[in-house]
């Protein structure tokens, strides 16, 4: 693909990440702020551990709502029959951003989610067709709607 055409999806890539992650992140700043302000005053080991726990907690917050955002968009998109597709035509790029959504939890949250029944119930809403019983142990899925898992 020539550099006229990769620099300017590059470009597309990052503005879509940013987008993505920043609306995942803005509920856990939410919060933070809100312990930041509720803490003003207090002792310096009393704030330092409720701060301190109120930055994991902001950490899940935000982990979840990346969850939520990548299933919201990945949803409101037509769902991708298997076959070929051009990178560049509307199914390679809807699969593009898609495995962009997912590569992004997978990077930032789901580590702290395998082997758990959140694992399945994200690659399920994500598309992924899994019987009951079943466990995941991993979080290398791109291509949900491509995924039959058999119950047990």
């Amino acid at each position: 693909m020539p550099l006229f055409v990769q620099l300017p999806l590059l470009l597309l890539v990052f503005a879509f990440g940013i987008c993505a992650l920043g609306t995942a992140v803005m509920p856990a700043a939410v919060f933070f702020l809100w312990v930041l302000e509720q803490t003003q005053g207090w002792g310096a080991w009393s704030r330092a551990w409720v701060v301190g726990t109120g930055a994991v907690a902001s950490y899940v917050i935000f982990g979840f709502a990346l969850m939520a955002v990548a299933i919201l968009i990945t949803r409101a998109l037509p769902r991708l029959k298997p076959g070929e597709y051009s990178f560049i035509s509307p199914q390679g790029v809807q699969w593009f951003f898609t495995g962009v959504l997912s590569f992004l939890v997978s990077k930032f949250f789901l580590d702290f989610l395998l082997l758990t029944w959140v694992n399945v119930f994200y690659f399920r809403l994500m598309g992924a067709k899994i019987g009951k019983g079943a466990q995941i142990n991993t979080k290398n899925i791109s291509d949900f709607h491509l995924i039959t898992i058999g119950e047990g």
